[in-house]
């Protein structure tokens, strides 16, 4: 009898040891899927709230898009009523804030109307988003600096068609700090530090809740996830920003060219998960203390063994140091011992490792981007100073021949499909090797300097393109005129510079310096070709100085 109460006694014991083990495991098993789904939640909810931005602000400019599209298509624009357009985009601009201004430029990239009346109009032709925009597309532009307000801007520019051509183009741009709002998602809880930002194709920052950031155009293209949405990737990650370690989703927008980026300090994205654990932590630590406490009500051979392996298990569990000099039970339960801190040796030694491998690989990664980043920066800087020395005569600080050969095959090809017509003007100073010869160079090099420097105060139009051809010769460009402008300009120059009154001394028949133009007046551009006139624009400055120099010849 007293044996099988001992045995019921027993019985008893293993079967409440046995549903503690169940309740445990199936805890564990309970925390570790709550905080599976939790992180799966924090994943979710930051890919949602960025592709809801960027829906966002790609609605925002398709309207931009359709309402710059119907003041293309207008009456207003097409017919060139510039008091109608007027009125048209001021209503715009009020209704609409977040477009701040809008113009229209000629084919050549001449501004001809500008809703800032405030501001002079300017030449657009070298900005990207005028030449995609000439050629028939209807383009976003990345970060540029206004030359109205110095300030960074973004421009949406779309073609203008007269009688089925492209005539002109038109554009907006667009208020950053407007935009900058629209990245503050009205639904994100008020005391939440996420927010959203976009950037160009570029990493430059469009907008941003901090408005230095934006005023200064921040480069953020070494970071990971700005990098991967400048490809054209969808994704989420973690990165480390201003020593914050942050969430962050990516996705390109479906109608710019730029990529829209959410973020939030990973500490606030996984609160619940860091909630679970600690619920975690804790439920294991009743757990284990439930199974000592129960495991001491064993019979009194049992009590030890199974109390030194659950201490050992705790250590393990809490991650301290294991005694050195613990010393393995010499039974059934030292089998279990030895392979509990054979395992933990392991593992430690193995995270160890991991850890170390991971700190150094993302330390060199770091110190090869910033590389990578300064160099590129360098090279780009290097390519543009290079550029501006090979384009530039370094004497009078006019455009070189290089030059003149980029912009009038360029000139050529506006005028010709635009049917505009021009006039090419050679210039050359008469009896110049004379003045040199009498002068010397320094005195030549500072006759140069003060002709070319007279020149381009004689030409009042932007448009108008002077050069340096090469030695005394000169070469102008003038776009939208025709043969009496091209003459009356002519004219001009030749009386300006003979009445600057500048000493000659290099001969007796020439007291003052004076010059010699050929005159090649252009209407069918089809029926010539660059080389053929250059070579008849020379020939008809030179009948120019055979007729007795200080003169003009037009034809």
């Amino acid at each position: 009898m007293r044996k099988f109460k001992k045995f019921r006694v027993t019985i008893f014991i293993l079967i409440f040891l046995l549903t503690l083990s169940s309740i445990a495991i199936f805890s564990m098993l309970i925390s570790s899927n709550m905080k599976s789904l939790a992180t799966k939640k924090a994943y979710e909810d930051i890919t949602y709230n960025d592709n809801a931005l960027r829906d966002q602000i790609d609605q925002y400019m398709l309207n931009v898009e359709s309402l710059v599209s119907q003041m293309a298509n207008s009456s207003a624009v097409i017919n060139e009523d510039y008091g109608e357009v007027d009125r048209m985009s001021q209503t715009l601009i009020n209704n609409f804030p977040l477009i701040s201004q809008l113009f229209i430029t000629d084919t050549i990239g001449m501004q001809i109307y500008k809703s800032s009346f405030t501001e002079t109009l300017g030449d657009r032709s070298d900005r990207d988003y005028f030449q995609q925009a000439v050629s028939g597309k209807a383009v976003f532009s990345d970060v540029i600096i206004s030359r109205s307000t110095n300030d960074p801007t973004v421009v949406h520019a779309q073609p203008v068609y007269r009688n089925g051509k492209i005539d002109g183009v038109i554009g907006v741009s667009i208020n950053l700090k407007l935009l900058s709002n629209l990245t503050l998602l009205s639904y994100a809880p008020t005391d939440s530090k996420a927010y959203g930002y976009i950037v160009d194709s570029t990493g430059l920052i469009i907008s941003h809740p901090n408005p230095d950031f934006v005023n200064q155009s921040l480069d953020l293209a070494y970071l990971s996830p700005v990098a991967s949405v400048m490809t054209g990737q969808t994704g989420t990650g973690i990165y480390i920003f201003q020593k914050t370690e942050k969430l962050v989703a990516f996705t390109p927008s479906m109608v710019t060219n730029w990529g829209v980026l959410y973020q939030i300090p990973k500490d606030e994205a996984f609160n619940t998960v860091y909630i679970i654990n600690n619920l975690l932590i804790i439920n294991m630590i009743f757990v284990i203390f439930g199974a000592l406490f129960a495991t001491i009500m064993i019979t009194r051979f049992l009590e030890k063994p199974i109390k030194k392996i659950t201490h050992l298990i705790s250590n393990i569990a809490d991650k301290k140091e294991i005694d050195n000099n613990y010393q393995i039970s010499y039974n059934e339960f030292g089998f279990i011992e030895s392979e509990l801190i054979s395992m933990y040796v392991k593992i430690k030694k193995t995270q160890n490792s991991l850890e170390e491998k991971v700190k150094e690989r993302t330390e060199e990664l770091t110190v090869t981007m910033n590389k990578l980043v300064k160099t590129q920066k360098e090279l780009i800087s290097a390519n543009k100073k290079l550029r501006g020395l090979a384009l530039t005569d370094s004497l009078t600080g006019l455009p070189n021949r290089r030059s003149f050969d980029e912009y009038f095959k360029r000139f050529w090809n506006i005028s010709k499909r635009n049917h505009i017509p021009g006039a090419i003007l050679m210039i050359d100073i008469d009896y110049f090797k004379d003045f040199n010869d009498y002068h010397g160079h320094v005195a030549g090099d500072h006759c140069l300097k003060t002709i070319s420097k007279k020149l381009s105060e004689l030409l009042f139009r932007e448009s108008d393109y002077l050069s340096r051809f090469g030695g005394e010769e000169f070469m102008i460009l003038l776009n939208n005129v025709d043969y009496s402008k091209a003459e009356k300009k002519a004219s001009m120059l030749v009386k300006e510079i003979h009445e600057m009154n500048y000493p000659h001394g290099g001969r007796q028949d020439t007291p003052v310096v004076s010059i010699s133009i050929g005159v090649l007046c252009i209407n069918d551009w089809d029926s010539h070709n660059r080389e053929e006139c250059l070579a008849k624009v020379d020939k008809i400055m030179y009948q120019a100085k055979e007729q007795g120099r200080n003169r003009y010849v037009i034809e």
